[in-house]
């Protein structure tokens, strides 16, 4: 997908967060000007790709930071970055990759040509490769705590077009599918959710009746034994989990069922 694909996929984007998560669309952040594009080029030392100034131009991020409620998070999760996170990002990254000598070669872990994109909680990025070669312009992870994994989308563009049909439902992923919560949109873990969800409140419907008045009571259970772990104790009888603040709609979703089916 060329820069040209860039716009579509925003307004594909823009339309479903506009019908399904306006919090999230109300925190993107208006265009980045040219001069502060070319500014944040010089800082990094690297030309940004066609596709990345492209999407700049319309979006400078989401949101402040990763501190934004219902901050708009691409593929997988990862938050929208503006010019300044780049940036500081990217100088924070180099700076500790200097520091650590020749301990690491670049690229081992980081790279001063690597841009950062999109962030997650937990120091991870999207990175677009700027390094001369076959390469440039790919977008992958970087992991802090591990070895980058490089090349999950051919360019940036293709990540937003990617993250669209997520969002439209034309595509699956196999780790992460977009969820809505009161307007805001969130990723959930395909592991997290269950097969077959169903509503609490259709499985509380279900569950049996106290017994009348006459009949035996059924004998309790044995009481759960203590697991090996310090202070925890293993109940196989059940699970029952307390919400306080939640509609009746963000419970069914934090439970991995679909308020839409509540049968």
């Amino acid at each position: 997908m060329s820069s040209s694909g860039v716009v579509e996929s925003w307004e594909r984007i823009e339309a479903w967060l506009g019908e399904h998560a306006p919090q999230t669309l109300a925190t993107l952040n208006g265009p980045a000007g040219p001069a502060a594009i070319a500014e944040a080029e010089r800082a990094v030392g690297v030309e940004f790709p066609a596709d990345l100034k492209a999407s700049l131009a319309r979006h400078d991020g989401a949101g402040e930071d990763g501190t934004t409620l219902g901050r708009l998070e691409l593929a997988g999760g990862y938050g929208l970055m503006s010019l300044g996170q780049i940036v500081g990002n990217w100088r924070s990254l180099t700076e500790i990759l200097e520091s650590l000598g020749e301990e690491l070669e670049p690229g081992d872990w980081w790279h001063p040509r690597w841009i950062p994109v999109a962030d997650f909680c937990s120091g991870d990025h999207l990175i677009i490769d700027a390094r001369p070669g076959r390469k440039h312009g790919q977008v992958g992870v970087f992991y802090s705590h591990d070895v980058p994994h490089l090349g999950q989308w051919k360019s940036f563009a293709a990540l937003l077009g990617h993250t669209a049909d997520l969002l439209e439902g034309q595509v699956t992923d196999d780790e992460a599918v977009p969820r809505t919560e009161s307007g805001r949109l969130v990723w959930r873990w395909v592991d997290e959710l269950a097969e077959n969800p169903r509503s609490v409140l259709a499985l509380a419907a279900a569950a049996s009746q106290p017994a009348e008045a006459g009949e035996p009571a059924e004998a309790d259970e044995p009481a759960p034994e203590p697991s090996d772990g310090p202070d925890w104790i293993v109940d196989r009888r059940g699970c029952l989990t307390f919400a306080r603040g939640l509609t009746e709609n963000e419970l069914i979703s934090r439970f991995g069922g679909s308020p839409e089916d509540t049968t």
